[in-house]
This record gives C-alpha cells, structure tokens and sequence, in this order.
C-alpha cells in the first residue's frame, strides 16, 4: 500500500481540541462497560455490547440493570476523573504545546482552566433510579 499527499500532511490542531471531550467521555463510556462486563462474567452472565448497547439474555436484563449501577458507582464514587485528569497533565506538556504552536496556526498556548467544582449528587442513589441508563 502506499499512501500518497499531494501536500503536506499537517494535523488539525483545532480537530484535535474539539475532538478531546467527547473521545474523553468515550473512553469513560468504555471503562463503564468494561467493569460492567467484567461483573457479568463473575456470576457467569452472558454479556455482549456493540459500541453502546449492552446486550444479554432477557431473563438476564434484571441482574445487568443492578450491574450497570453497580459498575457505575465503582468507578465514580471516589473519584473526581476531570480532576485527577487535569491534575496528571505533566507542566512539560506546555513546553510541548509551546514548541508545537511554531509550526500550527493555532493561537498561543494558555493554560486549560480547572475544571468545575464536584456537586452535591450521592452517586450511590442512582442505583435506585428507574431512568439510569438508556
């Protein structure tokens, strides 16, 4: 296979910043179907899911609401993941993004604001809501 450009290929620094949140969100969706998954397997459920469908067997679905719920809880009760993400990103990346914006169009670096402040919600209660997942 060979791949021809007729120019230069050049990364879309703007694509890439608005594709962030939503591949971010994308991979929590995943991390929750994967825990989901893997407590299915521990009671020897069957479980199958094709980007965001979750399937099993109907006499099942009961048992995978409680799971959903339940891998839902795990993975967001103690952690604040906006935080911790922002919190991991390395002060070398700014000299990175800086080094990066000489050959973008894109404007100076500014540094990405804190994000907001965690509520009040009791993530646990969602287990006894009727409307958690759809």
């Amino acid at each position: 296979v060979q791949m021809v450009y007729e120019e230069p290929h050049v990364s879309d620094a703007d694509e890439q910043a608005t594709g962030a949140p939503a591949n971010y969100i994308q991979s929590q969706d995943a991390s929750h179907m994967h825990a989901t998954s893997l407590k299915m397997a521990a009671e020897g459920l069957a479980f199958v899911a094709v980007h965001d469908a979750y399937i099993t067997h109907s006499t099942h679905l009961g048992r995978l609401n409680e799971l959903l719920r339940e891998a839902f809880v795990c993975l967001y009760q103690d952690t604040n993941h906006l935080m911790a993400l922002y919190e991991s990103q390395p002060d070398g990346m700014k000299a990175g993004l800086a080094i990066a914006e000489s050959y973008l169009k894109s404007e100076p670096y500014t540094p990405p604001s804190a994000p907001p402040i965690a509520g009040t919600l009791a993530i646990a209660e969602v287990q006894q809501n009727p409307y958690f997942f759809s």
